[in-house]
């Protein structure tokens, strides 16, 4: 006979350290999560939403901005050591999004970066969260019963990056 199953949701849901936490602990690196708000489009892919000695406490105003906020920064020249850019949900590329509106905000945004005071001791890590629902036709490799799943593409962009070279070194999120 089977019980019936209570399923609730609990918010934020997770309580473990973060890497904003090791850069706190390393000499207090400064570091700014770039995601869009409460209630905008996009939020839930805020994933410092989701832990909660990030989400209810000081450190959530403190490291958690506007994505908008990037190219100001950028420009500038205050931005921190460590930064994550998450857009909004229409300049994510994420399905059914546009992705000519994700690449022009990426563009932007790296043309920003580029022209501030920043970009020579600058890496960007360019990646997307799932393989943007186009065809691979490479199968995953199985490293046990699981598999790796879908590849997901990363591009690194530096004045310390190699031009035109590929790593083939498999990577993990």
């Amino acid at each position: 006979m089977a019980q019936d199953t209570v399923i609730s949701n609990q918010f934020p849901c997770f309580d473990f350290p973060t890497l904003g936490d090791s850069l706190n602990s390393a000499n207090n690196i400064g570091w700014l999560s770039y995601a869009p708000g409460e209630g905008d489009d996009g939020y839930i892919w805020s994933a410092y939403d989701a832990v909660n000695h990030v989400r209810n406490s000081a450190m959530w105003q403190q490291h958690v901005v506007p994505w908008e906020q990037f190219v100001t920064d950028a420009k500038s020249g205050n931005l921190p050591a460590v930064s994550w850019v998450v857009t909004s949900g229409a300049t994510s590329e994420h399905p059914p999004a546009s992705s000519c509106l994700g690449e022009n905000t990426t563009v932007t945004q790296l043309n920003a970066l580029m022209q501030g005071p920043d970009w020579p001791t600058t890496v960007f890590f360019l990646t997307w969260d799932d393989f943007g629902c186009l065809y691979d036709h490479v199968s995953p490799p199985m490293i046990d019963q699981y598999g790796l799943g879908p590849r997901v593409p990363m591009i690194i962009i530096s004045p310390y990056a190699k031009s035109g070279h590929t790593y083939h070194t498999r990577y993990s999120f």
